[in-house]
């Protein structure tokens, strides 16, 4: 089942909602967890397509540089969509965002 996000989430992610890129970290030293994860929306490629790209890992890791996913999609809409979801993700994850570029 779903894990449902609470209101204080959902008005996290309305104010993220205009973000071009946003670096979520997740830190619990108890249990040796150092995460961060970066969604960051590119701007239209020669084609027209725009992406999402994803990249992931352990906070200073040396590979943390390389995407890990790429999402491409066809409007501006669709790629707000799809970093919302991302986001929504993470903070059921428990990530909380850092660092957040408009």
């Amino acid at each position: 089942m779903a894990k449902k996000l609470s209101e204080e989430h959902q008005q996290l992610l309305d104010q993220l909602q205009s973000a071009r890129c946003i670096e979520w970290h997740s830190i619990d030293p108890s249990r040796n967890r150092f995460r961060f994860y970066i969604i960051e929306c590119l701007p239209a490629d020669l084609f027209g397509m725009l992406e999402l790209t994803i990249r992931n890992g352990r906070i200073g890791h040396v590979s943390a540089n390389k995407p890990r996913c790429l999402v491409v999609v066809e409007s501006v809409q669709e790629q707000v969509t799809a970093m919302r979801k991302e986001c929504a993700r993470r903070l059921k994850h428990g990530y909380m965002p850092v660092i957040v570029h408009q």
